[in-house]
C-alpha cells in the first residue's frame, strides 16, 4: 500500500513494525445511509467494486 501512495487504496499516513494507520475515505454520503434511504442497490455495487479497484 505504501507503494501505491493512495492510487488504489486509503493512502498510508504512518507505520511501523506493529501498525498502520490509513487515511480515511470520506464522501458525502455513507453506504449506511444510502441503504437506509432505500438506494442500498447503488451501495451494494458501490461496496462490491471497491475491492476489485484494489486487485487491479
Amino acid at each position: 500500500m505504501i507503494w501505491w501512495d493512495g492510487v488504489r487504496d486509503a493512502r498510508v499516513l504512518e507505520y511501523n513494525d506493529d501498525a498502520i494507520l490509513l487515511e480515511r475515505a470520506t464522501a458525502d454520503r455513507s453506504l449506511v445511509a444510502m441503504a437506509q434511504e432505500g438506494d442500498d442497490g447503488a451501495a451494494s455495487l458501490i461496496a462490491t467494486e471497491i475491492p476489485g479497484k484494489a486487485n487491479r
